[in-house]
């Protein structure tokens, strides 16, 4: 089986970043990072992410 996650966090620079990995479950991840100035901008990319994926079939397990 396979998994796909996506985090929105601040570095302490102050930057936003979105995070995406996925790969095996309890294997190796691939990781992808983009930083952004404001944290809308992180929304908008996060939720531009998650919404191709449920496109492809994938299931939300956890939102927060």
């Amino acid at each position: 089986m396979r998994e796909y996650g996506i985090t929105i966090s601040q570095n302490l620079l102050g930057e936003w970043v979105v995070s995406s990995s996925w790969g095996r479950i309890g294997g190796p991840k691939r990781v992808k990072v983009a930083y952004f100035a404001s944290k809308s901008e992180a929304m908008i990319i996060a939720e531009q992410e998650a919404n191709r994926r449920l496109l492809r079939g994938y299931q939300v397990r956890a939102f927060e």
